[in-house]
């Protein structure tokens, strides 16, 4: 790996860890991949909701999504309210149904490529604060 990409690696890490607690999770030789989750700490132990992955490629490529670990809904008017929070935002939904006696679904959030750290900054800020409202939803 080269000095800048190494310098590139601490400013991502320094500005990551604004969020929550970071975890350098994988370290992919073959496809230079690094893979941090964050936890967002919107609910306290609810990692389902708190847990977002980042993932960098040596080139400096950058990726956000919440696929690790999904949340799940179970009643239809959670998965509308769900629906509501996220549309109109930059991030998809991939919505997979879970075999059951009841409905309910795991939902995670496909990766989507960011150019800069700045704009990995203000897409977690945006989905952070999506997740708190869904996390509202799912309270009640």
């Amino acid at each position: 790996m080269n000095k800048n990409f190494e310098k590139i690696k601490q400013e991502l890490e320094e500005k990551l860890s604004y969020y929550g607690e970071l975890e350098l999770c994988h370290e992919h030789s073959l496809n230079d991949l690094f893979t941090y989750y964050i936890d967002l700490n919107i609910i306290p132990g609810h990692l389902d909701i708190n847990i977002i992955d980042v993932h960098m490629k040596t080139d400096g490529s950058l990726f956000l999504e919440k696929r690790e670990v999904g949340f799940c809904v179970e009643e239809l008017a959670e998965l509308q309210r769900v629906l509501s929070i996220f549309y109109g935002s930059p991030f998809s939904l991939h919505i997979e149904p879970i075999e059951d006696l009841e409905p309910k679904y795991l939902i995670c959030i496909p990766p989507i490529h960011l150019n800069t750290l700045e704009e990995l900054k203000a897409h977690i800020h945006a989905l952070k604060r999506l997740l708190t409202k869904v996390s509202k939803v799912l309270k009640d």
